[in-house]
């Protein structure tokens, strides 16, 4: 239910971000649903330690595709400056610069919304390993602060 609830906000959120962001590079990577801390509790340690491994599993994929999406952005953004000199170089070329810096600043926006994306999923994480961690003992999963 709550995976549910996670993909409808991503769905929304994705539909309102500017279209030309797009570009070469698609879509933005959808984050994972994290388990809510409270969903471990009535569960046995063993079965908890295999969610949080899961979803671990599943940041870190989606950490990796945020980095491939976010190094296209910063291409396209390097072309498009490129672009924007070349341009500035003609006669009656306002248009065409203005057009590659609205293109950049919507990059911009996608590249930030990312990465509030990513901090909110590590905070969701966070919290679910930290709750984790309050009932397992084992070392190899929560280690303790020296």
């Amino acid at each position: 239910m709550l995976r549910i609830f996670a993909l409808a906000a991503v769905l929304a959120a994705v539909a309102i971000r500017p279209a030309a962001a797009d570009d070469m590079c698609g879509e933005a990577p959808y984050p994972p649903a994290i388990d809510k801390p409270d969903s471990l509790a009535s569960k046995p340690i063993e079965t908890a330690r295999a969610v949080v491994k899961q979803d671990y599993d599943e940041v870190k994929a989606y950490q990796a595709q945020l980095k491939d999406f976010r190094a296209c952005l910063d291409g396209q953004n390097r072309q498009d400056q490129f672009n924007i000199h070349a341009a500035q170089q003609k006669k009656d070329s306002a248009d065409e610069v203005a057009r590659l810096k609205e293109q950049m600043d919507a990059r911009r926006k996608t590249y930030d919304a990312t990465v509030d994306s990513e901090t909110n999923v590590a905070a969701e994480f966070n919290a679910l390993h930290t709750a984790h961690c309050q009932r397992d003992t084992d070392p190899m999963v929560c280690p303790k602060k020296q």
